[in-house]
């Protein structure tokens, strides 16, 4: 771009530094941020997301920490995805007790979990062999709107059998088709009552 008088965007360089972080170059990721800052060009979200992906990803939680942390600083708040990939990231390296830190911190600043965030904390309790927590989850989860899906049940249901809990299982993949039958059958019905 540079070779052709373009002047690369913020949007460039986060489509560069997103592309070096998913194959594991977060180093490349950071130079090029550190280029972008010499440029004064100023950093989203996004970019910082992007980092963090990159850096737990390769198994650098302490830089990505201090990543997360330093983001008030440069004028952004984390939100729900940067949340979700730093849980993401604890609990592949299974650091429960920082996933477990981040999701009450996410709470007391006010944002509510999503279908993602309520995932990984799934997968945490599970891992962590707290069925039992999961399921309390579960519920707390479905009354407050975020809905399951096929992801939450299955590993409910790899843990289960696991547990040798086969019946509850069964049950629970039950229930799943229910809800997917009914939310079939409303989408039917909504798509019925238009007219071309």
């Amino acid at each position: 771009m540079k070779r052709c008088g373009v002047p690369p965007d913020v949007y460039s360089y986060n489509i560069l530094i997103h592309g070096f972080c998913k194959k594991g170059n977060a180093a490349k990721g950071k130079a090029l941020l550190d280029e972008m800052l010499m440029q004064k060009i100023r950093p989203s979200l996004v970019t910082y997301s992007s980092l963090l992906s990159g850096y737990c990803l390769s198994g650098q939680m302490d830089i990505a920490l201090k990543l997360f942390k330093k983001l008030e600083a440069w004028g952004h708040y984390p939100d729900q995805i940067a949340y979700n990939i730093l849980i993401g990231g604890y609990r592949k390296h299974e650091d429960f007790d920082s996933v477990r830190r981040l999701w009450i911190e996410m709470s007391r600043n006010e944002l509510f979990p999503d279908v993602y965030n309520c995932t990984n904390l799934v997968h945490t309790y599970c891992m962590m062999g707290c069925l039992n927590k999961t399921l309390k989850h579960l519920e707390i989860m479905e009354d407050g709107g975020v809905p399951l899906n096929t992801v939450i049940v299955s590993v409910i249901v790899d843990a289960y059998c696991r547990e040798g809990r086969i019946d509850d299982a069964f049950t629970l993949l039950d229930k799943m088709q229910l809800l997917m039958d009914s939310a079939r059958k409303i989408k039917q019905r909504g798509l019925g009552s238009y007219s071309l």
